[in-house]
């Protein structure tokens, strides 16, 4: 498989929309700077890609008021359902139809639920 990273910071004004609204203290954040937490990947074998995008965990500023994690387990969710899902859609790939996109993304998603219950989320 192919790897590609494309890195865009979070917008200044994600962060600040998030202190107001959640009354944070822009001070402490104001250097806050989440990782990379979307991937991209490609077969080598198949005409097959897959972006995911990793949710920005605010909601962790809000309740631990602490450190962002780094690496992400958003990021983490984000690689382990693009790897689940090339490596599905390759063994799926001569038999391909509509019904096994939705097959896939199943597939996916269970290996996202997993690595969640291992990191105790629901």
């Amino acid at each position: 498989m192919k790897k590609f990273s494309l890195i865009e910071q979070t917008a200044r004004q994600v962060i600040e929309n998030a202190a107001k609204k959640y009354g944070l203290d822009l001070d402490k954040i104001k250097n806050v700077q989440p990782p990379q937490e979307d991937f991209i990947l490609t077969s080598e074998k198949y005409p097959i890609f897959v972006v995911a995008d990793g949710v920005t965990l605010v909601q962790f500023l809000i309740d631990k008021r602490d450190r962002y994690p780094d690496p992400s387990p958003a990021g983490e969710a984000a690689r382990i359902f693009c790897q689940t899902l090339i490596e599905a859609a390759e063994e799926r790939y001569e038999s391909f139809d509509e019904s096994t996109i939705r097959e896939i993304f199943k597939v996916a998603n269970e290996a996202v639920g997993r690595y969640n219950q291992e990191q105790g989320r629901t």
